[in-house]
């Protein structure tokens, strides 16, 4: 019969095969092969559909895989009232995917803006990068010297390319400004490797060692840019793991709030490090968290919560949340956040959402992508934004490291240091 009212056909995917002879799509009795010919008979109708193979996962099973996951060509316009898909997951509200399922990958993520960036692609690598050398970085708000009214928004970045020693950049413009004296720092395959700063503007920086029962995990702490290391501890595990590639600095040392953690990144040995604060000194024995599925994997990294909860991630491993006594609370989607990523962060919460943000390395990345978790619960998790390359120059390590600004209007600052690749801020 007949069906009265308005039709608004737009935003479909249309592909034809077997048969030589068949047609991608017919429109008033003619079929068509030819994009421009089919939206010309169709006017005003599907100006916005496509021509093109869209993979499935099998001829019965007809969620999107392969190519057509992530692909910008499959995007589709909201439609009010229309919030999930056939699996009730939530759609994009911005561009969802044509047809009936929503892919682990969203199709639009909100840009983050550059506001510096030192990098192969922009031609404008530091002079004092090497080779594998750059693999650390922190953001802070810092003390030039102990006599100091006011403070300097600084990023630190660990390079070895020319001897030991810690860069300060001006995080707001990402020029040099000077070194950290490193005097007396010895010790680990690096003698130092990655850099942090408490809430309070104390630098801590950690060196890197295969085998914390041979050659101790080492912390050294300098209070203010001017100021003479101190070594904080030395520490002797039991276990043959690890300790170094990344560590993760919260609270403030002044208040004793401050607690220092990081990650084995030896198989078996799938444990996080925690030196909490006593009488004004980082305790010199940590607590042992034995992780409940004993993860472990390359540059492997802590980002706590700050309620004793703490998210985890390592090269060849999917991200992870765990609670305070190290149970598996639930893992980010692969889909999401890829195994070719180590380093991450805490961002906040908004509402019962979470954020963290994780570097990740591999042709076309070296940056950073910010990942929302809603309701705290990593299965449900999106892709929030992500930065922008900052080349593709080799990183066979995958190496790099992030860190985080909170600004006073809520915003964040994510600080990337990408090996061999760069530096860079965004927002």
């Amino acid at each position: 019969g007949n069906i009265n009212g308005t039709m608004d056909v737009d935003y479909n995917a249309h592909w034809a095969f077997g048969d030589p002879a068949s047609f991608n799509a017919g429109w008033v009795g003619f079929a068509y092969n030819v994009i421009a010919d089919y939206k010309t008979a169709a006017a005003p109708h599907e100006q916005n559909s496509i021509f093109k193979a869209t993979n499935f996962v099998s001829n019965t099973d007809l969620h999107l895989a392969g190519a057509s996951i992530g692909d910008m060509d499959l995007a589709g316009l909201p439609i009010a009232g229309i919030t999930v898909d056939i699996d009730g997951d939530q759609r994009n509200s911005v561009a969802p995917y044509m047809g009936a399922d929503e892919a682990d990958v969203p199709l639009y993520q909100p840009p983050m803006i550059t506001l510096w960036e030192r990098s192969v692609a922009d031609a404008s690598l530091p002079t004092w990068f090497g080779s594998n050398t750059e693999r650390g970085l922190a953001y802070g708000y810092t003390m030039a010297a102990p006599t100091s009214l006011s403070g300097n928004d600084r990023v630190f970045v660990v390079s070895r390319s020319d001897g030991t020693k810690v860069r300060i950049l001006n995080a707001n413009t990402g020029a040099d400004v000077g070194e950290l004296n490193t005097t007396g720092i010895s010790g680990g395959t690096f003698a130092l490797n990655d850099v942090e700063v408490t809430s309070d503007g104390i630098i801590l920086a950690c060196n890197l060692t295969t085998n914390a029962t041979t050659s101790p995990f080492k912390i050294y702490m300098w209070a203010n840019e001017g100021s003479v290391p101190v070594e904080v501890f030395s520490y002797t595990a039991a276990d043959a793991v690890r300790l170094g590639d990344n560590f993760s600095v919260i609270g403030s040392y002044l208040a004793g709030t401050a607690e220092i953690w990081a990650a084995s990144a030896t198989a078996g040995f799938g444990k996080i490090y925690k030196w909490t604060m006593t009488a004004g000194n980082f305790n010199p024995v940590p607590e042992i968290i034995n992780l409940s599925d004993n993860a472990a994997g390359g540059s492997a990294a802590v980002g706590p919560l700050g309620n004793g909860d703490f998210y985890w991630n390592a090269g060849g491993q999917s991200a992870r949340k765990y609670s305070a006594n190290g149970t598996l609370i639930g893992i980010i989607p692969g889909g999401v956040v890829s195994t070719g990523t180590n380093s991450i962060k805490f961002l906040g919460s908004i509402g019962t959402d979470e954020y963290v943000v994780t570097y990740q390395f591999g042709g076309g990345n070296h940056n950073a992508r910010v990942v929302q978790v809603p309701n705290g619960v990593p299965a449900d998790a999106t892709t929030y934004g992500l930065t922008e390359s900052m080349g593709s120059a080799a990183n066979v390590g995958g190496t790099g490291d992030v860190a985080v600004k909170h600004n006073q209007d809520g915003s964040k600052d994510i600080f990337v240091a990408a090996t061999n690749n760069g530096v860079g801020a965004y927002r």
